[in-house]
């Protein structure tokens, strides 16, 4: 049997509920709270069962090939901040559904077996803003 689980870590919104922002060149969190965008996972509870497939989506417009989108997983503070996985921006100026693949690293967050906070950043050239629609994570346990 699988269990799908989804995690919304922004959204969904229609356009007047989106975020849109310009941050720069450095990967950054959106917004002035940063736990209102990341979620804790306790892997240190034992029974977890098998990540079958996990996915990070993001639904978002972006203006050029200059914006990015990361998962990231940390601890409190938030302190060593490891990327996952990132995405890079079509720059089509239209909403667009990325998906990426992060079965590896949850199945290793799992086994690690140590608490952890996920949530996602971003960065962009300075100049040209994104917008989110929709940021989640899509885990399916069997």
């Amino acid at each position: 049997m699988i269990i799908p689980v989804y995690v919304n870590l922004f959204g969904p919104n229609q356009f007047p509920g989106s975020l849109s922002a310009v941050v720069g060149s450095t990967y950054s969190w959106v917004g002035s709270a940063l736990t209102a965008s990341t979620k804790t996972f306790k892997f240190s509870l034992t029974g977890y069962p098998d990540i079958v497939d996990a996915n990070f989506r993001a639904v978002w417009t972006t203006e050029n090939t200059s914006s990015w989108i990361r998962l990231v997983h940390f601890e409190d503070g938030p302190s060593n901040i490891t990327q996952i996985v990132e995405i890079q921006g079509t720059g089509s100026q239209n909403p667009a559904n990325q998906v990426a693949d992060i079965t590896t690293a949850i199945h290793n967050l799992i086994v690690g077996g140590t608490n952890k906070n996920l949530g996602f950043q971003l960065k962009d050239d300075g100049t040209n803003a994104w917008r989110i629609y929709e940021i989640r994570l899509e885990l399916n346990f069997g």
